[in-house]
């Protein structure tokens, strides 16, 4: 839009101003030749990621599989590929560089993989060895790959000769000293927590030729403490509101904490502080069937990193009702649970990742998903990724089929701002009452007020032995009346369908049905607007997106402002 184009000009000119001070500060210049360069590795922290050893006979055998694409380097090396190599991807060449992979190779144990494994960081030294401006060298990039290195120096130092460990070591103090320089420039959010961590990390496992004193000795331990503290929130959430960072967080910070166990450290307060803060929220945000609810940028859910994450979970602690810092609502009811967004979009970096779903909500019973948003696609392609995160993608209201956030789009600021939230709800309330028989969530936001002068509140009631739920979805202009001469007034209250589950029109009562397994069939229906079934996509799987179905209302809101609908499990196979 064009009101939002100053924002975005403000936000471009500031991060210019970054960039340069960035590339001609002059104490970058004189730390990166005082610091001191590492001895030796004193420590190798436990990697907590499940492993494969299958895949590291695929990577002997060249095949690279990566963020939904898969690769075949014919034998030559993965860090040598043409920029254009179809297949390889931008998130795949993310995740080559990021050596997460690594833990793989360690896992089959044997010479042939220690010996490759060695061959490949020898390569990738060759080739990608010094800081440049590409994706091997960004800093969050560089970050998961120093801790994956530290994590299985194993492989890397295990019979090496002396040429190759003297170039590893020089390799760690080059990824040392570029995160220690680029630490207060990274993007705010997951990509600067990942900094802090790796460079505490190195704190620990790494012996210096001139060991650091005073204040010097503890600024990555301070370092990650106050981003810790400024991201995340007292609820347990992160500051991106999206909840698959969460089980991403813990499981490097986990190691940490072993870490600093080992050698006879206290650690710093808020790094016990924030495990204690995310694991009953990564709870919060899961449906019965260990998946997280789809909101914000989560894709198809790792459920093994999460179940791994919460083995560490010694209060084993029941989730909240609500996380009101991080923006989301929370109804449990017999076999049913409700989750619903109910927060502001994040600001600035924060929002690359976010979605336009705010008041949109899931609902499982069981171990079955019902009710839906089509989620974040696992495969990079531009237009999937605009397409899932707007409203229409979400179990919520969309008006004259705009989102209620303004996204930027391709232009001049792309480079350097990606697909940040421009403008969004700035005014979201929420809250909750006990009702007889019944638990309520109010909530309502201002995402349409600006455009076209409207207020979207929505009131959902889930019953206590959870077989019903009722919704009222209002719009109303400032001071609470009816919308009635508008002339932008059409409304399409969507409710997108689990792939798992199907969908029909009942032919002798008309009514929708919604059927699942475990014997579950859920009936709905609502007292205005025109009710169909139309055709959705599911972003949220590993293999790609699959076709799905949603119940939609349209709505004329100059005619009908309100509407009230319910989902009822239906009698006769009502659970308790």
């Amino acid at each position: 839009m064009i009101f939002d184009q100053p924002r975005a000009i403000g936000q471009l000119v500031a991060e210019s101003i970054l960039r340069i001070g960035r590339k001609y500060r002059p104490g970058q210049v004189w730390a990166s030749i005082t610091q001191s360069s590492p001895a030796e590795l004193v420590l190798v922290p436990q990697d907590l990621r499940t492993v494969d050893p299958v895949l590291a006979q695929e990577f002997y055998n060249g095949i690279f599989s990566f963020g939904g694409r898969s690769v075949d380097t014919k034998g030559n090396s993965p860090f040598d590929l043409p920029a254009d190599w179809k297949n390889a991807s931008i998130k795949w060449r993310y995740q080559l560089h990021s050596f997460r992979w690594f833990r793989h190779l360690h896992s089959s144990k044997s010479g042939i993989s220690n010996s490759h494994g060695q061959s490949l960081v020898k390569d990738w030294m060759s080739h990608c060895g010094k800081p440049v401006d590409n994706i091997a060298w960004q800093p969050d990039v560089v970050a998961k790959r120093l801790i994956s290195w530290l994590c299985h120096s194993v492989v890397i130092v295990d019979q090496a000769d002396a040429k190759l460990y003297d170039q590893f070591i020089n390799s760690i103090g080059v990824h040392i000293r570029y995160l220690n320089n680029n630490l207060h420039d990274t993007p705010d959010g997951l990509p600067k927590l990942q900094v802090a961590l790796a460079l505490a990390y190195a704190a620990l496992c790494v012996r210096l030729r001139r060991k650091p004193r005073g204040s010097n000795a503890l600024r990555p331990h301070r370092a990650l403490a106050t981003i810790l503290s400024q991201q995340i929130f007292a609820d347990g959430g992160h500051v991106s509101r999206c909840p698959s960072v969460l089980p991403e967080i813990l499981i490097d910070l986990l190691p940490l904490r072993q870490s600093y166990d080992w050698l006879g450290m206290k650690p710093p307060q808020e790094l016990q502080t924030a495990i204690d803060r995310m694991m009953p929220a990564i709870r919060y945000y899961q449906h019965r069937d260990g998946n997280f609810a789809r909101f914000n940028g989560v894709n198809s859910s790792q459920r093994e990193l999460i179940a791994t994450v919460l083995r560490y979970d010694d209060a084993m602690g029941e989730p909240t009702r609500e996380a009101s810092q991080s923006g989301y609502q929370r109804l449990a009811g017999g076999p049913t649970t409700l989750i619903m967004d109910v927060g502001k979009p994040p600001k600035g970096e924060n929002s690359s990742r976010a979605h336009a779903g705010c008041l949109s909500f899931e609902m499982s019973s069981l171990r079955t998903c019902f009710i839906t948003n089509c989620g974040a696609p696992q495969i990079n392609d531009s237009q999937f990724v605009t397409a899932s995160r707007s409203t229409a993608a979400h179990s919520t209201a969309v008006l004259n089929n705009t989102s209620s956030c303004r996204f930027q789009k391709s232009g001049l600021f792309t480079g350097s701002q990606g697909g940040r939230i421009l403008a969004g709800p700035g005014r979201v309330k929420s809250e909750r009452k006990k009702l007889d028989g019944f638990d309520q969530i109010i909530a309502r936001h201002d995402g349409y007020l600006r455009q076209f002068g409207i207020w979207h509140e929505r009131i959902l009631q889930l019953s206590d032995d959870g077989n019903l739920l009722f919704g009222r979805d209002r719009f109303f202009i400032q001071g609470g009346k009816a919308p009635i001469h508008l002339k932008k007034d059409d409304c399409a209250i969507r409710f997108h369908l689990h792939p798992t589950v199907s969908v029909e029109i009942d032919q002798q009562s008309g009514a929708i049905v919604v059927r699942a397994s475990e014997n579950q069939r859920w009936t709905f229906s609502s007292d205005a607007g025109s009710v169909g079934i139309e055709e959705s996509i599911y972003f949220s799987r590993s293999g790609g997106p699959v076709p799905t179905s949603q119940i939609v209302i349209n709505l004329k809101l100059s005619k009908n402002s309100s509407v009230n609908w319910r989902f009822e499990q239906t009698i006769g196979t009502r659970l308790q």
